[in-house]
């Protein structure tokens, strides 16, 4: 403060120490990003940005993403934060990814490393680019036959299907060579072709070229070839070699396997003798027929044990002028059985109280087991399982007769479970496994017992239930009350692995809902198994009944893949060309 004032200038350098306590944060929790399909590798995607507390001495971030994620399709820049692609994209195969995103904060303090970390979410959407041409269904394009003197009419319709999104996937059609005189149109959105009268003296064939054009920029686009014969009379049915046919098949034969050839033949001349073949009536779409050569195949997988004979119709239809002559012809295709069938038991448990002082010899139980196939296929042989007490039992291997083969004295007050098997005589068996509970010796009415809140429980869910959805919850609980662990389990009914049940909770969920399908069982029947996991062991059982609600997830078959039929002119309106038959899985 004096006078005159004077000044005194120093530099003051303050430090700001890191906290291990304090991590990094990334800017954002979450990352939007928009990426074409055809980007390049090496192609900017979005940068990510992240603070650290530390000083710059003590703060090291390194931006990470975890190996794997998203199929390593992105690398990002462990210094900069900037996001790449590291694999070519397709939009049809993956439309968008989220990918989590680490930031690490590698730190040094008191001469010791440590790391902190921060998480974010990236959410790369793949933008569609215009890289599929449209094509046409397969079938779509084949030849056509139209009389002369035609009424003006739709006479075939084409479809093309292009993979891209949006504009670019929206396809319009026209006819674009072939057209001679202009006597066809096509809509363009709904690929309907349409012709006006024809007139075969002056032009017999036309050979037409049907584009279909997606909307993109540039546009893309696919054709197809459809050849039209622009026709210019029968007295002879077409005769089978035959006046029926029968033959018989494996039940486990594969599709597409030949069952039978039927052969007709027509006294009439040229293509008033050529015969086209179809199936006239239901055959459960497990048929198919080659409609030039007779043969036929089987079309889907059969079950004996469901249905176990088929009868249907062949037609023999002959290519006549004006009025086509058809015949038909029985066929009986016999299934026969094949080993597809496990023996299941009546029963689980198969249960018994007996004496503690029973005699060896003497019959305790007899277990059973059915089998849905036929013959030796169907023929049950049992067995015991080796185990703690199998050595004291005997069971005969063709009745199912289990007793004593020693003295039980020394296991009064115990429950015995012995594991049994049924097993089929089949080539090659199947077989499953039973279980049988023996209570030996006097058991107090008193003595506590595990019994579930309801011996059966019903529910009802859809077909194609997705898994590890819930299903229902047992629920098992002792008799007087006290608390003990259960542990919960599947006895019997889910060889399959439709199902998963927890252990502790007794929630039944779907685990595999490949075999959850309507048109193979309508329910599945389950028991559920409970055991305290200390002593005392005891034990309880419920049935648990699955019955499942068709859904419409079959698609509509026709009986034979491909119909082929002659038309020619002066034919009458409305007249018969062809009768095609289709069949659906699915009920109602």
């Amino acid at each position: 403060h004096g006078t005159p004032t004077r000044h005194a200038h120093t530099t003051l350098k303050l430090s700001v120490q890191s906290s291990s306590e304090n991590p990094p944060r990334f800017v954002n929790s979450m990352y939007y990003a928009n990426i074409a399909e055809n980007a390049g590798i090496g192609t900017f995607v979005v940068k990510v940005a992240a603070r650290s507390t530390h000083n710059e001495k003590g703060g090291n971030l390194t931006f990470s993403i975890p190996s794997g994620i998203a199929d390593d399709a992105f690398t990002i820049n462990p210094i900069t934060g900037t996001v790449k692609t590291n694999k070519p994209l397709d939009r049809e195969q993956v439309e968008s990814y989220i990918i989590p995103t680490y930031v690490t904060d590698f730190s040094s303090q008191d001469n010791a490393v440590r790391s902190q970390f921060d998480i974010a979410t990236i959410h790369i959407t793949i933008t569609d680019v215009n890289d599929h041409t449209p094509e046409f269904k397969v079938g779509a394009c084949y030849p056509l036959a139209i009389p002369e003197n035609n009424d003006f009419g739709i006479v075939h319709t084409v479809v093309a299907t292009d993979l891209d999104s949006g504009k670019n996937g929206e396809v319009t059609y026209s006819v674009t060579g072939g057209n001679i005189g202009n006597k066809f149109s096509i809509d363009a959105k709904t690929g309907e072709l349409a012709a006006r009268s024809l007139d075969r003296e002056s032009h017999s064939r036309y050979h037409l070229t049907i584009t279909a054009q997606d909307r993109g920029n540039p546009s893309l686009q696919g054709s197809c070839n459809i050849s039209v014969l622009v026709e210019d009379q029968n007295d002879n049915d077409p005769k089978f070699d035959s006046p029926s046919y029968s033959t018989s098949v494996l039940e486990d034969v594969a599709v597409d396997t030949s069952v039978l050839r039927v052969k007709a033949k027509d006294a009439d001349l040229g293509v008033n003798a050529r015969i086209i073949y179809s199936l006239a009536n239901e055959s459960q779409w497990l048929f198919r027929i080659d409609n030039k050569t007779g043969i036929i195949t089987t079309a889907g997988l059969f079950d004996r044990e469901r249905q176990n004979t088929y009868n249907f119709l062949v037609v023999a239809t002959d290519s006549g002028k004006y009025n086509a002559r058809s015949q038909k012809v029985p066929v009986k295709v016999q299934i026969l059985d094949a080993n597809d069938n496990k023996p299941i038991f009546t029963k689980y448990p198969f249960k018994e109280k007996i004496s503690a002082y029973i005699q060896p010899g003497h019959t305790i139980l007899k277990v059973s087991a059915k089998d849905a196939d036929q013959g030796t296929n169907a023929d049950i042989v049992y067995s015991l399982v080796s185990g703690q007490y199998s050595h004291m039992f005997r069971i005969n291997p063709n009745t199912g007769m289990l007793s004593a083969s020693q003295s039980l004295a020394s296991q009064s007050g115990k429950i015995i479970h012995l594991n049994v098997i049924a097993t089929d005589k089949g080539n090659p068996p199947q077989s499953s496994t039973g279980l049988i509970e023996i209570y030996v010796g006097d058991t107090s009415e008193d003595s506590p017992k595990l019994r579930f809140q309801n011996s059966s429980y019903k529910v009802t869910i859809s077909e194609n239930m997705d898994p590890f959805k819930d299903v229902m919850h047992v629920a098992a609980i002792r008799s007087d009350g006290r608390r003990q662990k259960i542990v919960y389990s599947f006895g019997t009914g889910n060889e399959e692995g439709i199902f998963q049940i927890n252990s502790e909770t007794g929630a039944i969920q779907v685990q595999n809902s490949r075999y959850l399908d309507y048109e193979l069982h309508k329910e599945v029947r389950l028991v559920v198994e409970a055991k305290t996991e200390s002593n005392p062991i005891l034990y309880g059982y419920c049935e648990v009944i699955v019955s499942l609600m068709d859904q419409n997830d079959n698609a509509p078959k026709f009986s034979q893949q491909q119909y082929s039929v002659s038309v020619y002119e002066g034919n009458n309106k409305n007249a018969l060309v062809l009768q095609v038959f289709a069949f659906d899985a699915d009920e109602g």
